[in-house]
């Protein structure tokens, strides 16, 4: 019985230290690229910039925002890019989409791949 729990025990260490090579994860957002930064006004039907930027600095998107672009925050929400302001009386907000999906985090939470198309559009939240 002893020599079976021993050799139990061996093959399972064995079987844990064996060199299995695992893909490197094609979504790290570590590295260097560029995204596209779209700004919009009312569902895109005017666009005020449309800008490659490059991502060796930082990753982030309200970095990315800040050092490009005129943008104004409060409480980590954007209420000003290139001097168009929300509009919270009649219910025109800053909103931002990365890769065609709304986005569910705040531009400063947010960290960006290389390749990402980031479109932000001043609009009526629907």
């Amino acid at each position: 019985m002893k020599r079976f729990i021993i050799t139990l025990i061996t093959i399972l260490m064995l079987a844990g230290c064996s060199g299995q090579d695992v893909a490197p994860d094609s979504t790290d957002t570590s590295g260097e690229g560029t995204v596209s930064i779209t700004i919009s006004i009312n569902h895109q039907e005017e666009i005020l910039a449309n800008k490659e930027l490059n991502i060796k600095e930082t990753n982030n998107l309200m970095e990315l925002l800040e050092a490009n672009f005129e943008v104004e925050a409060n409480d980590g929400l954007i209420t000003s890019i290139e001097g168009y302001e929300q509009n919270i009386e009649k219910e025109i907000y800053w909103l931002y989409e990365v890769n065609g999906e709304q986005a569910t985090v705040g531009a400063s939470d947010y960290e960006l791949s290389p390749g990402d198309k980031v479109v932000f559009d001043l609009g009526a939240f629907k």
